[in-house]
């Protein structure tokens, strides 16, 4: 039982290959993790749970206006209903909506709505069905009012298929 000459060169390049490969895995693991669309966070979530005293001064606000948002929903049209506590339609609002897809949440869409009709008006441009949460901010004079909601959403067909937000 002889061995070679340099019959055992061999094991530091097998363990060095070993520790490059599993680098390699950790680097597009992390990549993959990173770049998924499906993972988010929320926007400077530190700040909002600081601010925590200002989301409930804001919520007491809209208990004590007592405004009505009504949501319907046209494909990806977003049709909103304003009213005051007494039931009478709020006009000349500014109306917005910031709006993501449940299993999207990195990917907001923006929009500000249009008054046509006594109703407030938006295309949300959306093509992915399914559950979205949308976060209202509605504006009149010096009064604030905010909602926050999930509905679904059934855009129509089109676009370039079930990836497509």
């Amino acid at each position: 039982m002889t061995s070679g000459k340099g019959g055992g060169r061999h094991w530091p390049f097998i363990l060095g290959g070993l520790l490059l490969l599993t680098a390699c895995a950790n680097l597009l693991l992390v990549s993959r993790a990173l770049n998924n669309e499906s993972f988010s966070v929320e926007p400077d979530y530190y700040e909002k749970a600081m601010a925590h005293d200002e989301v409930m001064a804001q919520e007491r606000r809209n208990q004590q206006l007592g405004w009505q948002l009504d949501l319907t929903t046209d494909g990806a049209h977003l049709e909103v209903d304003l009213r005051d506590a007494d039931g009478a339609r709020l006009r000349g609002a500014s109306v917005s909506v910031a709006a993501f897809h449940r299993a999207r949440g990195n990917r907001v869409r923006r929009a500000d709505f249009t008054e046509r009709q006594g109703a407030y008006h938006a295309d949300l441009g959306a093509r992915r069905p399914g559950r979205w949460e949308l976060r209202f901010v509605v504006t009149l004079g010096d009064a604030r009012f905010t909602r926050t909601m999930t509905h679904q959403i059934w855009p129509h067909r089109g676009g370039s298929g079930e990836d497509a937000q």
